[in-house]
C-alpha cells in the first residue's frame, strides 16, 4: 500500500496504525527491506480507529 500511495502523492506523509504491536512490526521490516520507499515518510501507531486522534504521538 505505500509504495503505490506515495507514488501518487510523492511528499505524502503516512501513519499505520494497528492494535497489534507485532503486525506494525512485520509491516515496518517489509517498508525498511522496500529500497524504492523514504521511511522517513512513514509512521507506525499502536491502536484503534476509535481512539486514534490524528497529530498525536
Amino acid at each position: 500500500m505505500a509504495p503505490a500511495f506515495l507514488k501518487r502523492w510523492s511528499n505524502a506523509h503516512v501513519t499505520f496504525v494497528d492494535s497489534a504491536a507485532s503486525m506494525l512490526k512485520v509491516v515496518q521490516r517489509e517498508h525498511k527491506e522496500n529500497k524504492s520507499l523514504n521511511t522517513q515518510q512513514l509512521t507506525y501507531m499502536q491502536g484503534d480507529f476509535e481512539t486514534f486522534n490524528p497529530g498525536t504521538q
